[in-house]
């Protein structure tokens, strides 16, 4: 099932039967359809709340380098 960003409406392939996506099932299937936005709501929900929990406990920690390291990361190109 694909939702469509700016639209309401969603595409659904058999991807066995079709895989390159020439027919859209979506509405053949409607129920199916609902029964997936549903799940890909509530998907997206739980993803939301567990970023916003991960962010509430996360640390940020600095490193310094030592000149040894800033040299070899200044040779690889990784800094300047």
């Amino acid at each position: 099932m694909i939702p469509r960003a700016l639209k309401a409406k969603y595409e659904l392939y058999n991807l066995s039967t079709d895989p390159r996506e020439q027919s859209n099932l979506a509405t053949l299937l409607p129920d199916r359809v609902q029964s997936m936005a549903r799940a890909l709501q509530r998907l997206d929900e739980a993803n939301k709340a567990l970023r916003r929990k991960l962010r509430a406990t996360l640390e940020i920690h600095t490193l310094e380098l030592t000149e040894e390291e800033k040299r070899r990361l200044q040779a690889l190109g990784y800094i300047q």
